[in-house]
């Protein structure tokens, strides 16, 4: 993994991952990931994957510090929603919700 930092904002990482069993050339898998911390209270992160066998993958998502709260979407349109809540000094509470918004989008509501 190569991490590269381009400011006190913004750091980014290139990784590839190859196939073990691969008995040839391969390019396997390729990871451009980057996080920008740039915004007040919050953080955004992007990860771009390419693999041979199974395309192109995007996630993004964005965690907000002020609200205790994180939203993550992939390129399959499946979102994931996380809230975190404190009661008291030692206990605390993560509540994670996952939406597949294409199925939702597509009205098949009684698949998921």
């Amino acid at each position: 993994m190569l991490r590269y930092t381009a400011n006190d904002d913004l750091t980014m990482w290139v990784g590839h991952d190859s196939n073990k069993d691969c008995s040839g050339l391969e390019l396997g898998t390729m990871n451009v990931s980057a996080m920008y911390t740039g915004l007040p209270e919050m953080e955004v992160g992007v990860k771009v994957s390419h693999n041979q066998g199974s395309g192109t993958s995007v996630q993004a998502g964005v965690n907000m510090e002020s609200v205790d709260c994180g939203v993550a979407v992939d390129s399959d349109m499946n979102m994931s929603v996380s809230n975190t809540q404190n009661f008291g000094d030692n206990v605390e509470m993560t509540n994670w919700f996952r939406m597949p918004l294409q199925q939702m989008m597509g009205g098949n509501m009684s698949t998921w």
